[in-house]
């Protein structure tokens, strides 16, 4: 688990808050480079990492990217989304204590959506945007919510998280 921008820029700015939990460096480096000019972003590359962060500052995202497959993970991506939508028992000790975060955008990026869809979609994710990621139209959609409100937007269209 590690911050993928500078915490000073980030702080004098105040930017939005994003956790994007990815296992593979090369999807966080590519993400980090597309984003990190308007987002503060934290990384998780495992299920635990990234429980420890919402645990820490949940409360301060202002939207979460997942991963469908985790390597490396007992939950994978589906499993989280529904853990931080409260629709999951916290079985796991390190899930205790996560926090339901029913306003919070969240995002699948993965080049499984359409696959797995219908999961996402019932696990209360807010879209996917599908690998190869195109970034402008991505940041749009993360720029409308964090402009307009969570839930006060038309659905946002990058991806819809369900099946075709």
């Amino acid at each position: 688990m590690r911050r993928l921008t500078d915490n000073r820029a980030a702080a004098e700015r105040r930017l939005p808050l994003i956790l994007y939990v990815e296992d593979d460096p090369r999807n966080v480096e590519v993400t980090r480079a597309n984003l990190e000019a308007d987002y503060e972003l934290l990384h998780a590359a495992t299920d635990r990492e990234a429980c420890d962060l919402l645990v820490a500052r949940g409360h301060e995202l202002s939207a979460i990217i997942l991963d469908v497959q985790l390597q490396g993970s007992k939950l994978n991506g589906v499993d989280l989304c529904n853990l931080i939508r409260g629709r999951r028992d916290r079985r796991e000790q390190y899930t205790k204590n996560v926090p339901t975060l029913a306003k919070t955008p969240i995002f699948f990026m993965t080049a499984f959506g359409h696959n797995h869809g219908e999961a996402i979609a019932q696990a209360g994710a807010d879209g996917f945007v599908a690998k190869p990621v195109a970034f402008p139209s991505f940041s749009l959609a993360l720029a409308r919510l964090h402009l307009r409100g969570v839930r006060d937007l038309p659905p946002v269209r990058t991806a819809k998280a369900q099946e075709p």
